[in-house]
């Protein structure tokens, strides 16, 4: 059989020589362009996200430096003791998380400011005891410690 031009045969070669492109290297070269610029976006995507979080840290000064946030609580007093002891609830579930303690009181011309474990003046009857227990912060004056006339605040460090 013969290959001419008005054979099927000779159609069919006709068609895939004119209408498919020439260079299928071409063609496979954009491909891999393609495929290398999708890779270039991917490593300049994880750049961006690791800058971004390196941007956002840590969301608190103590997230910095420590485990766990430093969390400050004040609490009221209303009144001293004087001669007794007055509890305040710190409503704190775990009391040995507890950092630091400062007793700030005043009567309005004296103010007293100290840390746990208490005022002393020259008698320690004189003064006032401060103790941390499981559910209060503890004022006890001594027999001739008269702080009722004083109101403050009792300022909590602790950690959560």
């Amino acid at each position: 059989m013969a290959i001419g031009p008005f054979s099927p045969d000779y159609k069919v070669r006709d068609h895939i020589d004119t209408e498919l492109p020439p260079d299928i290297a071409a063609l496979t070269t954009r491909v891999d362009d393609a495929e290398a610029d999708i890779d270039d976006l991917e490593t300049h995507q994880a750049a961006v996200e690791a800058e971004l979080a390196i941007v956002a840290g840590p969301q608190t000064l103590a997230q910095t430096f420590l485990t766990a946030a430093v969390l400050r609580k004040v609490l009221t007093v209303a009144a001293g003791p004087n001669n007794s002891t007055v509890n305040t609830a710190h409503g704190i579930t775990t009391p040995t998380n507890i950092l630091s303690c400062k007793v700030i009181l005043t009567n309005g011309t004296n103010h007293l400011c100290f840390d746990q474990g208490g005022l002393f003046s020259a008698t320690a009857a004189a003064g006032i005891a401060v103790a941390i227990d499981g559910t209060n912060v503890g004022l006890t004056s001594g027999a001739s410690g008269n702080f009722a006339g004083y109101a403050g605040y009792i300022v909590l460090e602790y950690v959560d």
